[in-house]
């Protein structure tokens, strides 16, 4: 690790360390704040790395899988590991409170259909049920959003123009006796 990486780490400077992190031109200093992020309990920096590792330049990916590998990082990664479960365990707690209490709570998804799903060969005026949308509804569910394809505009049509599908981000609101789904979270 860079020297002036080192100083950061040990003044605890997250801020510093995720500026050069995502902003320095130097993989090798970027690289080495993102260990330096992880040293100091910010999983930013195994995100990075882990990101790192799928670079088709091999230095970038080899350095980062080495970083990742080393016993310190790996020690951390596994601290960090039980640290989030820890919070995630907390925090459903206190959302089965509130579920206990009256209190609305929703939980999320993304579902992909591809458009066979929901577009017919021939529109009907009064619109084409969506079985696969109809299923989660049945089960609570309702559509929040449509995101459409990842990867832009040109991957979501086929050679003739027409989508291939998309993303619904669907929500459901969970009852007191439903509270058993959090725990599958």
């Amino acid at each position: 690790m860079e020297q002036a990486i080192e100083d950061l780490v040990r003044m605890g400077d997250i801020d510093s360390l995720y500026e050069v992190m995502t902003e320095n031109e130097d993989f090798m200093y970027s690289l080495d704040a993102a260990e330096g992020l992880i040293m100091l309990g910010d999983k930013r920096g195994v995100e990075y790395l882990l990101d790192a590792t799928q670079s088709e330049d091999e230095d970038i990916s080899g350095v980062a899988q080495e970083i990742l590998d080393s016993p310190e990082v790996r020690r951390k990664r596994e601290e960090l590991d039980v640290d989030q479960k820890k919070e995630r365990q907390a925090a459903l707690e206190n959302v089965k409170k509130r579920i206990a209490e009256g209190k609305k709570v929703f939980i999320y998804k993304t579902v992909y259909l591809p458009s066979s799903y929901f577009i017919s060969g021939v529109p009907s005026e009064d619109g084409d049920s969506v079985d696969a949308l109809n299923d989660f509804g049945f089960e609570g569910w309702e559509v929040a959003a449509f995101l459409g394809s990842p990867g832009g505009p040109r991957a979501s049509v086929t050679m003739s123009g027409r989508p291939t599908g998309g993303y619904f981000l669907i929500k459901k609101e969970v009852s007191t006796s439903e509270s058993a789904e959090l725990d599958a979270l």
